[in-house]
């Protein structure tokens, strides 16, 4: 049990720091459009850029908080498992959403840019990160085949329970 709650207090930690950085983000773009020079040139947002550009960031964005919001549903799966609630309806159910918030999430913040590179920037080619989106993939469907996983054992479970 240390080991799980090792992890749930580093999930815990991680999705905290992304709250923090996403109640951050309206206050950057706030002070961008008040006084672009108090904003560091790495979190600097170009106004004057296309509107296809423009859309993808968001999407990019929407895709981060999908992953932040998979973080908040694997925090609630570890409070369940730490209560002992393993084969649960309710596990099952957030292990698929969680897969599901990961796949979309990685699709929202991968696809776009490469439709944008090879339609805009008329540009093919795979980048070093790509690894890292073919890995988050793989990810989102082990936790999807994992919900699949646990229903089974969960029906096992049960017709085991029934034959004692």
């Amino acid at each position: 049990m240390k080991k799980l709650d090792l992890l749930h207090k580093l999930i815990t930690l991680i999705f905290v720091v992304n709250i923090i950085f996403i109640a951050l983000m309206p206050g950057f773009v706030l002070i961008h459009f008040v006084s672009p020079d108090m904003v560091p040139d790495n979190v600097k947002i170009n106004i004057h850029e296309s509107i296809i550009h423009n859309a993808v960031s968001i999407l990019r964005f929407m895709g981060y908080l999908l992953a932040v919001l998979g973080l908040y549903l694997f925090r609630k799966v570890l409070g369940l498992f730490q209560r002992r609630r393993i084969f649960d309806n309710e596990v099952i159910k957030l292990l698929k959403q969680i897969g599901q918030c990961v796949v979309a999430g990685v699709l929202l913040s991968a696809v776009p840019p490469f439709i944008y590179d090879l339609v805009v920037e008329q540009k093919f080619g795979f980048k070093d990160s790509d690894l890292g989106v073919l890995i988050n993939l793989c990810i989102g469907l082990f936790f999807i085949v994992l919900s699949e996983v646990f229903k089974m054992a969960k029906a096992i479970k049960e017709e085991n329970d029934l034959t004692l």
